[in-house]
């Protein structure tokens, strides 16, 4: 887990350092792992390998929300937040479930994408430079 911990933090301060530029709106964090908590319990045994957990939140989700995850990494994350929310740990708490899952290709061009339905606060980061 200090492995994994390490390269989280690494990433995590990348990524915010990243956004940060875009924007210096989005502050920076002294301890990029104050708000992050690592749950190694629901990876499995190797790498892609399913736990049952996991396929049964893949399934429950794809059920009652008609949301298709794969099961090497969102279907963990969520195996871990249906885990939280059957024990309590969740209760008077706001959740968001980021689905990162996704198998259509980026977009070549920016300018090209319809970003009229998001919320006018996230449609700048999408703009192209100068609009």
């Amino acid at each position: 887990p200090a492995v994994v911990e390490a390269a989280m933090k690494d990433l995590f301060t990348k990524t915010i350092s990243h956004l940060h530029a875009m924007d210096n709106e989005i502050p920076l964090l002294d301890d990029p792992m104050q708000n992050l908590t690592l749950r190694t319990e629901f990876l499995g045994g190797g790498y892609a390998e399913r736990t049952p957990e996991c396929i049964e939140a893949v399934d429950l989700i794809g059920e009652t929300e008609d949301l298709h995850l794969e099961t090497t990494y969102t279907g963990k994350g969520l195996a871990a937040l249906v885990a939280d929310a059957r024990s309590g740990a969740l209760k008077g708490k706001q959740v968001a479930f980021w689905n990162t899952y996704n198998s259509r290709p980026y977009p070549a061009n920016l300018a090209d994408v319809d970003t009229s339905q998001l919320p006018r606060e996230l449609q700048r980061y999408l703009e192209a430079p100068g609009t």
